[in-house]
């Protein structure tokens, strides 16, 4: 009896914290609990519990916040871009409510668009035009991975232009080191370039 409350509680939980907030138009949430996209971390703190900056997963532009508040060691992560939260990831630690959660996710947002395998999981992706959600069922625990729609694709914007860059530093470095008419300040110039796009200090 009592592992079967367990699982109820675990379920509840991942439901509860997923729901959309009252009056909000989208099928899906957009956020998480009282987290939604585009809180900054100020916003973040003063709703979510024992929030941490996560310092040794740097990337350039995105900022990582991690709560341990779940039981079992489960734990709730948020990825802000520029500031700006959008994505969020939430680790459940029970192997007995896969196919519970799989069913009470279709019953509340149909059935997902598109389902597959990755990365050792059962994947099953449900989407509209401003969140994006997919459901992991791994053989122990459970994940929920939510972003927003619109500031992913900007971050994505951001990369492909910062490959572009990248991909002209590096043919403007292999040309011109080899040109004597530079002086070392405009090749040390060069290379302070190539690492501040490295750092994101661009």
């Amino acid at each position: 009896m009592f592992r079967t409350l367990a699982r109820s509680a675990v379920v509840a939980l991942a439901l509860s914290v997923l729901c959309p907030a009252a009056g909000h138009a989208s099928r899906l949430p957009e956020g998480f609990q009282m987290a939604q996209w585009g809180m900054t971390i100020e916003d973040l703190r003063e709703r979510i519990r024992n929030l941490a900056e996560d310092v040794d997963r740097f990337q350039p532009h995105i900022t990582v916040y991690t709560s341990y508040s779940f039981p079992n060691n489960g734990f709730s992560e948020y990825r802000l871009f520029q500031g700006k939260l959008f994505y969020i990831r939430v680790k459940l630690t029970s192997k007995d409510v896969n196919q519970q959660m799989y069913s009470s996710f279709t019953a509340r947002y149909g059935q997902p668009i598109s389902q597959d395998e990755k990365d050792g999981a059962k994947r099953y992706l449900w989407e509209d035009a401003k969140t994006s959600m997919a459901l992991y069922l791994y053989p122990y625990h459970a994940e929920i991975r939510v972003k927003s729609v619109e500031i992913a694709t900007e971050l994505a914007r951001m990369q492909r232009k910062n490959e572009d860059y990248d991909r002209y530093l590096d043919e403007m470095m292999s040309r011109n080191f080899s040109d004597e008419s530079l002086t070392v300040e405009e090749k040390q110039r060069l290379l302070e370039l190539k690492k501040g796009l490295s750092t994101g200090g661009r």
